[in-house]
């Protein structure tokens, strides 16, 4: 399983042109596939009993797909453990730097050869293979002849245990005791600047020893991150496929399959071995072959037909053959006598079906030969071991005594000592690997300090400036969502000088909502300039967070936040770029708020744009265009100019804003904001929101709550996202108990596909005036929002039906409605009985992407449809509301407006509000609509 969402994720560099090809046909299959689905969808939908059945059949086809799926890879266990936290790792790992090594005074050579996806599996029977017949009779008799650790005269190899079962994750496991665990996904470790800094692997311990090292591949060392491991840990010179074209030992332009085929591989091998032993320091050269790489390897000219039309069986065939060629030239060369060879597999083959004939209760492994080696083992019974005991016993072979015979989590395998998959079993050590470990987090030299607080790992919190008086120069500070801080009693907020002056400090007041506030006076400050540092206090005391720069104007945690304090301000003007794919993952509440500064551009469901904006009351000036735009300016009231630029290209892009020749925009990845105050002629914020990371913050869920007579309570989360979400918890509270919230730790086996269930007894909580938090952890412990509401809890329904029947049941309240552009993929049947069962009749005549807008009144009900833009305003209650609807191709906006403030939510879908006549609040803003995951995916969103 792991070796699957790690080659998936993948950087493309490197990659075999097969892999692509593989994978393009792997997609256009599927994607006919749904096409042929789509249309057959669409023919059938009017015909109720053969949609029904149609429906039906997918459901049962999808869900038994998904059950083998998961089945096969064993993707249950493995995704629950994951989301587990363990110490196991940090536990049994020996430090090699706390390991007395003692090398032989005449220090050996290494010939170290890894071979692609070669397994003991593909010998026969009799031998201890899986097969009816052996493909690798020779490599069979080498490792006979020397040794891999067997008991009997059958073959022995090593397990792949979780996080060695790929080429990357094998090589280092094999070179440092340790399963490749991180949460950089995939083989993007290539594009990390350290890979495991902070760990001594083999290749350390060599170039400490004074060893000359190689690493001799046919392919892209960069791909997976292997020039970047190898150089790292051991300084080794890289010999890949680019090395070959640069130095003319191939022809300019040749490729085949990952680079260049292993005949080419080992002839080189012997070239660079006679020129390595003529050197005075040791040497170890590493080499890995690619020939035998999944799914049917590469047939060369020296492969025959041996197993018919079985290429793969061929190819394999064929390796056995040169491999073994190759170990016969090295025992006939002088240098030998002085050399331990290691000849192993990295990983059993990914080669789906090629195995399935064998026995289903064969343990598959891959191959070991130890050649030559110094030392002979001590044990004479057949020894169980995984791919993490190769560190050590590599050493052992070339004659270094090792103090206690463990380095990493391998054991020596020519000592007497017990092996970790001896000690636990297969089953158990690949259940404690799969856990999270943050060990290898810190131990992997990526989880530095920025990257740690952008996957929202240490101690942190929002804080924000929420309101500024210029007349009096006060700021309200807020702090709400603090992480990673168990036990604390309060929250202080300290306000500094410029100089580090300690101006004021105050304990912050909690609020019935939970969140934290207090005010400072900042008119002591010069043009407003200071920090605010934020402290939790008690046992767990520690910063959280800090404000600095203009306070008047620090919300950089909350976009809307900024916005509002923009709005707030005069005799400013504003200045935005975007870089990167800026709306890929962004929410549509939070591109909404454009809208509040009068920029009115399409955003939602646009990628790789380039974008500007210029607000300079009474100008207003704003563009966006494929990739990149620029506009070059000046501000209203000084004549001062500015030049802005935004690029988006395939997710990457810069962005510039200057004001008067010098730079002022973050250039970081989101909506890099510059703030011009005409007061003091200067620029006095720069800002960047990166909307994307807000949106993978705040995740898409609906809530639905069930009341039992008892005042129990019944809580379902229906997640929408794309993670995979553990810890899963909620609290609820009124204003009696906001120091003291209900909570709802929902448990493993409540969990199903999408939904999270738990049970609390409410009994004690107004729940027609409650507070509700909802939180989750994802595998990797990053914490996710995806509920934070004030509200009578009764109205948290998924279900249209079931919230617009509570609704409607409230009394003196009135429902308006407005869609934004497309309701027509929402009209379902019961949708449309729905609307019906409540006076709303056109509902059910909204055609593609047209405007719909209703009022649910007590005594009257009004609603109308069309292409056009629809516009609706009235009075009622003692209010006045306006109503405006646009479909895509009339202006894609959603408003209702309440005594001229807006309250609608803004999507995608129907937007509803409820509000209450006689309290004149609005009682809750949600949309209706599908959450783009699918046909059985609608719901009703915060």
């Amino acid at each position: 399983m792991d070796e699957l969402i790690y080659e998936l994720s993948a950087p493309l560099k490197g990659t075999g042109g097969d892999m692509m090809s593989r994978y393009i046909v792997g997609a256009l299959v599927p994607t006919i596939a749904v096409s042929v689905f789509i249309v057959l969808f669409i023919l059938i939908k009017k015909k109720k009993i053969l949609f029904r059945i149609w429906i039906i059949s997918s459901a049962v086809f999808s869900v038994i797909s998904l059950a083998v799926l998961a089945f096969k890879l064993n993707a249950i266990e493995y995704f629950i453990n994951s989301g587990k936290e363990s110490s196991f790792i940090e536990d049994e790992y020996v430090d090699p730097v706390e390991v007395k090594l003692t090398f032989p005074k005449k220090k050996r050579n290494l010939i170290y050869i890894y071979l692609e996806s070669m397994e003991m599996t593909y010998s026969d029977i009799d031998n201890g293979g899986g097969f009816e017949y052996n493909m690798i009779p020779e490599l069979t008799e080498l490792a006979k002849e020397s040794e891999c650790f067997s008991g009997d005269d059958k073959l022995n190899g090593a397990y792949s245990t979780v996080g060695t079962t790929w080429t990357m994750g094998a090589m280092f496991a094999q070179s440092s005791g340790l399963p490749l665990k991180t949460y950089v996904e995939g083989n993007a470790m290539s594009e990390q600047k350290t890979f495991f800094p902070e760990i001594t692997c083999i290749g350390d311990i060599l170039a400490k020893e004074g060893y000359y090292q190689e690493l001799l591949i046919g392919s892209d060392a960069v791909f997976g991150g292997r020039e970047l491991f190898f150089s790292i840990h051991g300084n080794y010179e890289m010999h890949d496929y680019g090395y070959a074209l640069e130095n003319k030992i191939i022809p300019d332009g040749y490729k085949v399959y990952w680079g260049y085929e292993d005949t080419k591989l080992f002839e080189n091998a012997k070239k660079e071995l006679l020129e390595l032993s003529k050197k005075d320091e040791p040497f170890n050269l590493t080499m890995l072959t690619v020939d035998t790489h999944h799914p049917d390897g590469y047939v060369c000219d020296l492969c025959e037909d041996t197993f018919g039309d079985n290429k793969y069986a061929n190819v394999i065939a064929c390796s056995d053959k040169q491999v073994c060629e190759f170990v016969e030239w090295i025992k006939k060369q002088d240098f030998y006598k002085d050399t331990t060879v290691v000849v192993c597999g990295d990983h059993p083959t990914m080669n789906g079906g090629f195995c399935d004939g064998i026995d289903g209760d064969y343990v598959r492994k891959t191959y070991t030969a130890f050649i030559n080696s110094a030392v002979d083992k001590r044990r004479k019974e057949s020894i169980q071991y995984s791919s993490l005991d190769m560190f050590p016993t590599t050493l052992a072979a070339m004659g270094v005594k090792i103090k206690g015979n463990k380095l990493g989590l391998g054991t020596n395998l020519f000592s007497g000592e017990q092996t970790l998959i001896e000690r636990l079993g297969s089953e158990e050590l690949d259940s404690k690997l799969s856990m999270h470990s943050a060990f290898m987090d810190e131990l992997s030299g990526i989880a530095d300090e920025e990257t740690k607080r952008e996957r929202r790992l240490l101690p942190d919190a929002n804080i924000n400036v929420i309101e500024y008086d210029e007349a009096a120069d006060t700021i309200a500070v807020e702090v709400d969502d603090i992480i990673n801080v168990e036990d604390y009693d309060g929250v202080n907020a300290t306000l500094y000088g410029p100089d580090n002056t300690v101006i004021d400090s105050k304990e912050m007041s909690v609020n019935v909502d939970r969140t934290y506030s207090c005010s400072f006076n900042i008119g002591v400050l010069q043009d407003r300039v200071g920090t605010v540092v934020i402290e939790t206090i008690g046992k767990d005391a520690c910063k959280v967070g800090e404000l600095s720069g203009d306070l008047s104007l620090q919300a950089h945690e909350s976009f809307e936040d900024y916005v509002d304090l923009l709005n707030d301000r005069e005799n400013i003007a504003v200045l935005f770029a975007a870089c990167g794919d800026f709306t890929a993952k962004a929410r549509e509440t939070d591109l909404n708020e454009f809208k509040k500064l009068g920029i009115d551009e399409k955003l939602v469901n646009q990628e790789n744009i380039g974008f500007y904006a210029v607000r300079d009351i009474p100008a207003l000036v704003y563009g966006a265009e494929d990739e990149e735009i620029s506009y070059d300016g000046a501000f209203v009231g000084d004549d001062v100019k500015y030049h802005i630029e935004s690029s988006a290209s395939q997710g990457k892009g810069n962005c510039s804003i200057t004001v008067d020749g010098d730079e002022y925009a973050l250039n970081e990845e989101g909506i890099n904001c510059v703030v011009y105050d005409y007061e003091s002629h200067s620029v006095i914020d720069s800002a960047c929101f990166d909307l994307n990371n807000i949106g993978n913050i705040n995740l898409i869920g609906s809530v639905d709550m069930r009341f039992e007579d008892d005042g129990s309570a019944f809580l379902s989360v229906i997640d929408y996202s794309e993670l995979v979400i553990w810890r899963v918890r909620a609290q609820i509270w009124d204003e009696q108990h906001y120091t003291d919230p209900v909570t709802i730790d929902f448990e493993d086996e409540s969990f199903s596909y999408m939904y999270f269930n738990g049970k609390a007894d409410l009994k004690d909580i107004d729940v027609k005036n409650a507070y509700i938090e909802v939180t989750c952890y994802d595998n990797n412990g990053m914490k996710h929002n995806y509920l934070d509401w004030k509200g009578d809890l009764n109205l948290l329904k998924n279900s249209f039906e079931d919230y617009l029947s509570y609704g409607m049941s409230l009394d003196d309240t009135v429902v308006l409605m407005s869609v934004k552009d497309d309701m027509f993929i929402s009209k379902d049947d019961d949708t449309v009985q729905v609307m019906k069962e409540n006076g709303l009749s056109d509902f059910s005549a909204i055609g593609d992407h047209e405007a719909y807008y209703a009022v649910i009144k007590k005594d009257e009900v009004l609603e109308g449809h069309g292409i056009d833009a629809l516009y609706h305003n009235d009075e009622y209650g003692g209010m006045t509301y306006a109503i405006e609807s646009k479909g895509w191709d009339s202006g894609y906006n959603s408003s209702i407006k309440i005594d001229g403030e807006e309250v609608s939510r803004n999507e995608s879908g129907m937007n509803i509000v409820l509000y209450d006549t006689v309290k004149h609040a609005v009682i809750d803003s949600v949309t209706y609509r599908f959450s783009h995951m699918g046909s059985d995916s609608k719901g009703v969103f915060r």
